[in-house]
């Protein structure tokens, strides 16, 4: 029997199947007397009535037109049909209940089911569509929001089962990001990577950016109060805002800065001829300049002025005590005077000679003049601004604010480093559009599997 043929009489079978479903609506509606709030909820059950419908009956008809004529992976020998398990599936459409195909080897009296594998199925009644969706709702939204939003579309899940696949997706997404790290460092080694460098098109400069972000805890300290732990972020981004180009944006909960320097690392290798050259933008966080100058030695290196403008307003403190006129003075025209052509070093002569002089706090000014001359060579403001370059890190903070702030520091919120690790993963691939890379690589990996069904010697024999 043809396609057409089949999908002909499924249709007159699912039109049969809804139109007393339908009728009902356009009677409730006729009897609402114009109220229009009535029509609506008149709609509202007519489509949570049918999605179940239409969802089983397209699945069903995946199945009877799917290939049939499987062979034993194992010995070759031709599959026997084997019944059929019903089960119930949800997909990201809704929920759907179908026949599932069952054969067996009669020779090595092995039991297969091809479609489950081929949809990643196994263990799971979730299809990889549904956990996407699920997954990418979870990223923007708390597990029990979501749980109780989703249902509107016909996706039931707990609040429970939203932690687990969002933990899932984050270990999928680690487990293919691996390969391409070991590639970075590795010239023999060649794999795809998640991220495509899409829209970079006639860009010559990328920002390298790292910084990190405070997640609550729900464990307590000595003192009674939460603990705070460190989220790390990074991000790979052009200089100037390009409508729907976010760049690429990764984070974590992590020991140390390594595993992040490692990932963008991997991903700016993998940059088009057309982005040359870079500028590495950051605070003076512990080991990031260090890391800075090892992976991305070439890059511009920039230390963020508003951080610098706060070490001025330390030093300022500390040369004519805090609260003084002048110390307060200075601190309001730290980031002009940076501004200045020479104008770190000439602040830093300042704070030299009022040290010589005499200091209101000796030893705090000392620490601040070690600090700005020691990074008195990422504080060129007024070069790099001359040459387009940025100088604050506005855009680090932007993201910190959307990944840290928005979404794991709602009000009473708390996560376990684990947690809080997941989200970090899952929420920067969606905004990196890596997610989506990660889903169609798992369903290519599933159709391929089905392969071993028709390689067999019986199959290849009867062809």
């Amino acid at each position: 029997m043809s396609v057409c043929i089949i999908a002909r009489d499924a249709t007159s079978v699912l039109l049969e199947s809804i139109r007393p479903m339908v009728e009902l609506m356009f009677s409730q509606s006729a009897r609402s007397e114009g109220d229009f709030g009535n029509v609506e909820l008149s709609i509202a059950d007519l489509i949570l009535r049918m999605r179940p419908v239409i969802v089983s009956q397209a699945l069903s008809m995946a199945i009877s037109c799917c290939r049939h004529d499987y062979g034993c992976p194992d010995c070759g020998r031709s599959l026997t049909g084997w019944g059929t398990r019903d089960r119930s599936l949800m997909t990201s459409q809704g929920e759907g209940r179908i026949q599932v195909p069952r054969y067996r080897c009669e020779a090595c009296q092995s039991e297969y089911s091809p479609i489950i594998e081929s949809n990643a199925l196994a263990g799971t009644r979730f299809t990889l569509g549904a956990i996407e969706r699920i997954v990418s709702e979870a990223a923007e939204d708390a597990y029990a929001t979501v749980s109780t939003s989703l249902p509107e579309i016909g996706i039931q899940v707990s609040a429970k089962e939203v932690d687990r696949q969002v933990a899932q997706v984050a270990a999928w997404h680690e487990e293919q990001e691996k390969p391409e790290i070991a590639a970075a460092f590795n010239p023999e080694t060649d794999t795809e990577g998640l991220y495509g460098w899409n829209g970079w098109q006639g860009q010559d400069w990328a920002m390298i950016s790292v910084d990190c972000g405070k997640v609550r805890s729900p464990e307590r300290g000595e003192d009674g109060r939460l603990k705070w732990f460190d989220a790390r972020c990074g991000l790979i981004r052009p200089l100037e805002d390009i409508p729907g180009l976010r760049g690429y944006r990764t984070g974590g909960v992590m020991e140390t800065f390594d595993p992040l320097f490692e990932t963008l690392f991997a991903v700016w290798q993998r940059r088009p001829a057309c982005v040359r050259r870079a500028v590495f933008l950051a605070d003076g966080g512990n080991g990031i300049w260090e890391r800075a100058r090892f992976y991305f030695p070439d890059a511009v290196h920039i230390l963020d002025i508003y951080h610098a403008g706060e070490h001025v307003g330390s030093a300022s403190d500390a040369a004519w005590g805090q609260g003084s006129e002048r110390a307060v003075r200075f601190k309001h025209e730290a980031r002009g005077m940076l501004m200045e052509p020479n104008g770190p070093r000439r602040l830093i002569r300042s704070f030299l000679g009022i040290l010589r002089d005499g200091a209101a706090d000796a030893t705090a000014l000392k620490r601040e003049i070690a600090y700005l001359y020691a990074h008195r060579n990422k504080m060129r403001y007024a070069e790099w601004k001359q040459m387009g370059l940025p100088i604050g890190s506005g855009a680090m903070e932007s993201m910190i604010k959307q990944v840290c702030v928005a979404r794991l520091r709602h009000p009473g919120m708390k996560w376990t480093r684990h947690g809080a690790n997941a989200m970090l993963r899952v929420k920067t691939a969606c905004q990196s559009q890596t997610m989506s890379v990660v889903f169609q690589r798992r369903r290519e990996a599933a159709k391929a599997s089905v392969q071993r069904y028709f390689n067999s010697t019986t199959v290849s024999m009867a062809a």
